[in-house]
């Protein structure tokens, strides 16, 4: 990995193009996501304060987690992520997952998995609707365009088969999933295709970011995201190249976390930072920076007034039409 670093930020290590920090190019929206590992169950945890600095800094629009590690209900109202993002940044927005219904967790305030997408800047006012998986596989937030243009962000993750701890997300997931589904890593993909078909078929532009605990070069995963028209904007063979083979994005040696979005959106900028470059994780942080135009304007059709038929042979009823046409083009 090559470093690189911006005026005002501290030099990243990093694959592909280099996060620069708050120097980014205007009208681009910049999305990112990291497997956090854990932000603490008190909302005075250093984690929180490095976050919020690294989200601010770095010149995030959105930042997706996986592993929040944090059982959300069973903290005061004053932990709990909106509230404990107050004075974080100027705006923010947040849509959050986890189990929130397995009993064996009740009172444990540190549970392993759960997601979240947090907004922050102008993005935040056009963030109109949000949801989460039950069991907190994915969370979501939904962006309004112009003229009922759509952009979900997702993010997501896919648990690593751990049978032998109790409380693992792979045996809360197993806890909490229906007795006739697939193993849990298997049905998070047989799950989020459903979700996937739903959003795709409303016309939403899709984003989604994951941890999927595999390469998410196989064939098998991209295979399961072209079906939706979406490709790795990491490192598709149809988008432009860096020619570097992609690094690993965790403490192992292949590239577990990738962003797959939609076909119409291509990239300005890719890239990840080396494994806990700023942040407390094993885990790389990846982004991608998109037009603002291509995520949110949309042309509105074009409709052209119909043209009346004149039936009179009067010359002056002519005249006065045609003279009263012209005034409306003009005008128009």
């Amino acid at each position: 990995m090559e470093q690189k670093g911006g005026l005002d930020s501290p030099p990243l290590l990093y694959w592909g193009d280099s996060l620069a920090g708050i120097t980014k190019q205007d009208k681009t929206i910049c999305i990112g996501f990291v497997n956090i590992r854990g932000f603490g169950a008190s909302s005075t945890s250093a984690k929180n304060k490095q976050f919020a600095w690294f989200a601010q800094q770095y010149g995030f629009d959105v930042l997706g987690t996986a592993e929040n590690n944090v059982n959300w209900k069973a903290l005061p109202i004053g932990d709990r992520p909106f509230e404990r993002s107050r004075g974080w940044w100027p705006l923010r927005h947040v849509s959050y997952g986890f189990a929130h219904s397995d009993p064996s967790m009740a009172s444990i305030s540190d549970q392993p998995g759960g997601t979240a997408v947090w907004t922050l800047g102008s993005l935040v006012h056009r963030a109109s609707d949000k949801g989460s998986d039950p069991i907190g596989r994915w969370a979501w937030t939904r962006f309004r365009g112009q003229h009922n243009k759509w952009v979900r962000v997702v993010a997501a993750y896919r648990p690593v088969f751990n049978p032998r701890d109790l409380n693992s997300t792979y045996n809360q997931h197993l806890r909490l999933l229906p007795p006739s589904s697939p193993d849990p890593r298997e049905a998070f993909w047989t799950d989020l295709e459903v979700q996937l078909s739903s959003w795709h078929q409303q016309g939403d532009q899709l984003i989604i970011m994951l941890d999927a605990n595999d390469d998410v070069r196989l064939s098998a995963i991209v295979a399961r995201f072209s079906v939706f028209d979406l490709i790795n904007v990491m490192y598709d063979s149809s988008l432009p190249s860096f020619d570097q083979p992609p690094l690993p994005t965790s403490s192992g040696t292949l590239p577990i976390d990738g962003i797959f979005a939609s076909r119409s959106l291509v990239p300005i900028m890719r890239g990840y930072t080396a494994q806990g470059a700023q942040l407390s994780t094993d885990h790389s942080c990846l982004w991608v920076d998109f037009s603002s135009t291509a995520l949110f304007w949309r042309s509105p059709p074009i409709s052209y007034p119909r043209l009346l038929t004149v039936t009179s042979d009067l010359p002056r009823s002519k005249g006065g039409y045609y003279l009263h046409l012209l005034v409306h083009f003009l005008l128009a």
